[in-house]
């Protein structure tokens, strides 16, 4: 019986790892996914999304918070993408990437690194976080190159609701781009 456990894991282990044929990349089984963050409004006062971010993720426990219904719930393995949206002084871009550890869980709601466990009831942790707030990758040059805006053209009429205003499923090649992968262009 053990044996066979141990088959199925290593085959389930094989299935997240392989890749399929996508339209015009490769895709991973393992999902990346694209997180927007936005300055908040608490008690009044703007709270920068700088901030927010660097209170999830330049910590030695990284997480990220969601809404309650999440467009794409994250898996464990899946990797994220965050984007800082238009900030005071720039136009935002990514900030930041990580790899899911836990999927996004109400057990977690109150971690001390939520910082708005009411708003973002549901929190995933991360590990291999790489944050680079002072670089971010503008994502506009890159939109010819973006697989989203190729399967979805329409998108490029607002971008600002369909590619930056929700978490959504990206290719590994829009992906590799927005986090300034090396040997993808």
């Amino acid at each position: 019986m053990t044996f066979q456990m141990e088959e199925l894991e290593r085959l389930a282990d094989q299935l997240r790892r392989k890749t399929i044929r996508g339209n015009r990349r490769e895709i991973a089984v393992t999902c990346c996914l694209f997180v927007p963050v936005n300055d908040e409004l608490v008690e009044g006062v703007y709270v920068s999304s700088d901030k927010i971010i660097a209170r999830m993720l330049l910590v030695s426990d990284p997480i990220m918070a969601f809404r309650e219904h999440i467009p794409h719930v994250p898996r464990r393995e899946d990797r994220i993408c965050v984007y800082r949206a238009r900030h005071a002084d720039d136009d935002g871009g990514v900030v930041a990437h990580g790899c899911v550890v836990t999927s996004p869980s109400a057990a977690d709601a109150r971690h001390p690194n939520n910082p708005h466990p009411d708003t973002y009831p549901r929190v995933c942790r991360l590990r291999d976080v790489d944050v680079y707030l002072k670089e971010p990758v503008r994502v506009q040059p890159y939109y010819d190159a973006l697989d989203f805006f190729g399967q979805h053209p329409e998108a490029r009429l607002n971008p600002g609701l369909r590619f930056f205003g929700h978490t959504h499923e990206i290719t590994e090649h829009d992906f590799m781009l927005l986090t300034r992968r090396p040997g993808v262009h």
